[in-house]
């Protein structure tokens, strides 16, 4: 029975216990990032380890009636080192094509290129985050009649971390597979193989991260069908 919507001192009424047994405190006990009982360093790793090793059980700790804003804060302060790893891709692609830094002689490349990349990659991790969880919702929502947005909504702000790791990831992958695609011997091995180097060069780029993003939804999925 769907008790999100009713007061905390009220009873279930379908089998008459209290609404608190289930959606109090207690029976809640949120994440260490909210409690922080533990030092808040400690608390952050504990609260995304958590959401990514055990997404069920994670779920099931997060408050629905009150969740606060901690999370909102969880999410916000990851936002500027996204920033920083987007900006810094277009100067390390530029070094692995060209063999050079890009300064002085590229420093527009640097200066314009790197904060539009920069604030592109942020927007995209809001965006994904945002998606998935109105996806999510969306799903329980015709499955079950439920509306999960609270929990969905701190279910992604928690597993920003998988997405500032992904975020590496994909721009370590992506350089590598831009360099290789200029490497004689890789342009000889895509011939070879009936396959042109820049799809060869994407493929090997865009199957692991693929495999990144289905974990991604895997996860949130799992997490919010925790806080059923």
């Amino acid at each position: 029975y769907d008790l999100t919507t009713i007061p905390l001192e009220s009873r279930c009424p379908e089998c008459g216990e209290p609404v608190a047994a289930s959606l109090g405190p207690d029976a809640r006990p949120c994440t260490p990032w909210q409690r922080r009982e533990v030092g808040r360093l400690t608390a952050w790793r504990q609260s995304w380890v958590q959401a990514a090793r055990d997404p069920v059980r994670f779920g099931r700790t997060l408050r629905l009636t009150t969740p606060g804003v901690d999370h909102r804060r969880f999410l916000a302060i990851h936002l500027p080192l996204v920033f920083l790893i987007g900006a810094a891709s277009p100067s390390m692609t530029f070094w692995a094509v060209e063999g050079r830094s890009p300064i002085p002689d590229e420093i527009e490349f640097i200066l314009i290129g790197g904060p539009i990349f920069g604030t592109a990659c942020t927007a995209g991790v809001l965006v994904v985050s945002l998606l998935s969880a109105v996806a999510v919702v969306i799903e329980y929502h015709f499955r079950d009649r439920r509306n999960l947005l609270a929990g969905a909504v701190q279910v992604v702000s928690y597993l920003v971390v998988y997405l500032v790791a992904w975020q590496v990831f994909g721009a370590v992958t992506g350089i590598c597979a831009v360099s290789m695609g200029q490497a004689e011997w890789f342009r000889g091995f895509a011939t070879d193989s009936r396959m042109g180097p820049e799809l060869l060069a994407f493929f090997l780029w865009f199957i692991p991260n693929l495999a990144c993003g289905i974990g991604y939804w895997t996860l949130v999925r799992r997490a919010v069908s925790g806080t059923r």
